[in-house]
């Protein structure tokens, strides 16, 4: 393979580089398409009591986020879903911010452990409602998020009782924009694998008045 392939391939996967210097090592750079602040669509994972390990998505703006938990990997399946209100940040002093939210939502949890009866622990699917209080550090240099949060749970079914879980996790948010900056690269790496099979022909020397 090529240098400039070579080149372009890794730009393709590390996102941007400086300009490739052959005679030292890489260096790796931040992509610039995620050097913004969080907004929009985020991705990533969650670490939460119940459910383990799981997927959290994100739709963040600047009064309020909507965000989904996922955690379908293991016996205990967990789901939740809430809209929550930016109250307020604990530092205005930006570029790092502390921005509180307060959100309603739901959650179900299938085949939950239930309390213990007459030595046995029945195994039933449960949902109720939920009241979770995040906690998040927003950058505006980069477009990612971490997050904790405390959650009151009302149980509805299948008895009502209240609980409390906990979760923290990451997401990064804009990867279209990677996406799409990836995609560009493909085209021009396309492009030059095709002229160096196919060479343009040199004009250079020719007189098109005769």
């Amino acid at each position: 393979m090529g240098t400039p392939t070579a080149a372009l391939l890794i730009s393709s996967v590390l996102g941007e580089v400086e300009p490739t210097d052959w005679s030292g090592e890489p260096t790796w750079k931040w992509p610039t398409e995620l050097s913004r602040p969080p907004k929009g669509i985020g991705v990533g994972l969650d670490f939460r009591n119940p459910g383990a390990m799981g997927l959290s998505f994100a739709y963040l703006t600047e009064q309020s986020m909507s965000v989904l938990h996922f955690s379908p990997f293991f016996e205990q399946e967990f789901y939740s879903a809430a809209h929550l209100i930016r109250l307020m940040s604990a530092s205005d002093h930006r570029p790092t911010e502390f921005p509180l939210y307060l959100g309603l939502g739901f959650w179900s949890w299938k085949e939950a452990p239930l309390p213990q009866y007459f030595g046995l622990y029945p195994i039933r699917d449960a949902w109720g409602a939920q009241l979770p209080m995040v906690i998040q550090v927003e950058d505006q240099r980069a477009s990612l998020d971490l997050y904790f949060d405390i959650t009151p749970a009302l149980w509805i079914q299948p008895y009502v009782k209240l609980d409390v879980y906990v979760g923290a996790g990451i997401r990064v948010y804009g990867l279209h924009h990677v996406v799409r900056a990836k995609q560009e690269i493909w085209k021009e790496w396309r492009a030059f694998e095709r002229d160096k099979k196919n060479p343009p022909e040199d004009t250079e020397g020719l007189d098109f008045d005769r």
